[in-house]
């Protein structure tokens, strides 16, 4: 083997040396870089070349010499880091495998560990880089659905959500047992809302007009007088919705409900009666079911009506509408739900986050801006919601922080350095050894 040989295979120490140095030196650049994942290098040597004219050794073993060495591999890791809290509602931090899926602004598609996001003018949720989160948007009908394929975020701020009409009403009441009939009366209100969102009263009435046995009125002095309506004294023309007969067991116990039928009700006798109230404001007439019986269906009835001797009131009562209203804050859960809350009261899921998960992670190229991109080697994307194949839970208000560990960097570049200055010491030996043989004439 010549000198030469030996100057150029220190080169090769010298250049993956200089190679590792690059990588510390990036890791330690993004020491506080959101979602970093910190990378090593590996060596390998190179090709080998026998020494001297025969392969072998007289033992038979081989008499190789190495030609140096070279990068074998820039391993990335892809361990969990720590996790900063937030004021931003939208940043998100994954606690998993899994990543944030993307649309980049440059076209196609990325994946990233960094869920510092914002909301931008439009709606759409977004990274630092005008990246569009993907993921699934309530619809419609109020549903979120998985199956669809994903799509650009968007949330509703600053627009107005529409109202949702009323469609049950609920009472939890006792009628006092030990008031005397006819005409011993008691009234339950609440509050509803129509279609547009606007507000009414709404009341039921009950008289009593013998033992264990009440008739109930449903009205209201806000809706459309009917034509055909049942009356009942001080409760104004055409304003009773409804009315029917409530029979108590002699245990308090509420024993057969009845209705009268007119145009403004089917002819089925049920324990929930349902009426239809139309409104003079323009919203859409509305049908309004009275849950008295929770279990209507079969099973043993659970009514919320009684007749005890106790003063009559009602403890509780509900209804499912409510008006119009605009987003007063966010919150993400761990499935990766968005959740508002609006101004009207309602709190609900506005979009579910897509995540994706690749066979190999490893696999994945770096592309800038904390964005991976699939290849051949790391598999296709596969995409899909939080807590689910392994893709990790979403932790809301927070975001990972680089996994880079500064005392295991430093540590390897200590160990860079002094095979960088091993190298050296070879390539100056190497040269000093020429220089020698260049003066055996001398």
């Amino acid at each position: 083997m010549s000198i030469a040989s030996a100057f150029y295979t220190a080169l090769s120490g010298l250049s993956v040396n200089s190679a590792s140095l690059s990588v510390i030196g990036n890791n330690l650049a993004n020491l506080n870089t959101i979602g970093f994942k910190g990378s090593s290098t590996t060596f390998q040597d190179l090709f080998y070349t026998n020494l001297g004219a025969s392969p072998y050794q007289g033992n038979g073993n081989p008499s190789q010499v190495g030609l140096g060495a070279k990068v074998g591999a820039v391993m990335q890791n892809f361990g969990q880091s720590t996790f900063q809290s937030t004021s931003n509602p939208t940043d998100m931090a994954l606690q998993g495998q899994g990543f944030f899926y993307m649309k980049l602004v440059t076209g196609g598609y990325g994946h990233t560990r960094a869920g510092n996001f914002t909301v931008n003018q439009f709606g759409f949720v977004v990274d630092p880089s005008g990246n569009r989160l993907q993921g699934y948007n309530r619809d419609s009908n109020g549903n979120i659905d998985t199956t669809m394929g994903s799509t650009d975020i968007r949330l509703p701020i600053g627009e107005t959500v529409s109202a949702f009409a009323t469609t049950q009403i609920s009472f939890t009441t006792n009628l006092d047992a030990k008031v005397t009939a006819p005409n011993d009366r008691y009234t339950s209100p609440t509050k509803i809302y129509d279609s547009l969102g606007t507000q009414h009263n709404l009341m039921i009435t009950y008289d009593k007009i013998a033992n264990n046995q009440w008739v109930y009125y449903v009205w209201s002095p806000d809706s459309v007088p009917l034509t055909s309506a049942p009356s009942a004294s001080g409760l104004g023309s055409g304003n009773v919705l409804a009315e029917g007969t409530l029979d108590f067991n002699p245990n308090g116990s509420l024993n057969t409900i009845t209705r009268a039928v007119d145009a403004n009700l089917s002819a089925a006798l049920d324990a929930n009666p349902t009426f239809n109230i139309s409104w003079s404001n323009g919203a859409s007439s509305q049908d309004v079911e009275w849950i008295i019986n929770t279990m209507p269906s079969g099973g043993t009835p659970n009514f919320k009506l009684t007749q005890v001797d106790s003063a009559s009131g009602t403890s509780d009562s509900s209804q499912n509408g409510y008006g119009a209203g605009t987003i007063m804050g966010l919150t993400v859960d761990q499935n990766g739900f968005i959740i508002g809350t609006f101004n009207n009261g309602q709190t609900y899921p506005l979009a579910q986050v897509a995540l994706s998960i690749f066979t190999n992670n490893n696999g994945l190229q770096k592309a800038g801006e904390n964005i991976w991109k699939e290849t051949i080697a790391s598999g296709p994307a596969n995409v899909g919601t939080a807590n689910d194949l392994g893709r990790g839970a979403v932790l809301g208000a927070h975001t990972e922080m680089s996994n880079v560990d500064v005392a295991d960097e430093f540590t390897r570049l200590i160990i860079t350095q002094r095979g960088y200055q091993a190298n050296s010491r070879i390539v100056t030996t190497s040269d000093e050894m020429m220089q020698e043989t260049l003066s055996l004439k001398r």
